[in-house]
């Protein structure tokens, strides 16, 4: 676990060996989630990435457009 501290303008530093874990750059946007007694930082990419993942788990590998043309190729 880190500790860093809030400064009064509302920044907080997030530790080096955090952001080189994660791959962290400057500039790099993060999505603050606010949970039960604490926030939760997630890089942005890491969302994209996620919701990638979870359409493509909802799909399963057979390409929607390869579904639609098979149904047009069934209709008489």
């Amino acid at each position: 676990m880190s500790i860093t501290r809030l400064a009064s303008n509302g920044t907080a530093v997030i530790p080096a060996e955090v952001r080189e874990t994660l791959g962290l750059t400057a500039g790099e946007e993060l999505e603050v989630v606010v949970e039960n007694h604490g926030i939760t930082l997630i890089p942005r990419s890491s969302i994209v990435e996620l919701v990638k993942d979870h359409l493509q788990s909802t799909i399963g590998e057979r390409s929607l457009v390869d579904e639609l043309i098979d149904e047009r190729r069934r209709e008489p």
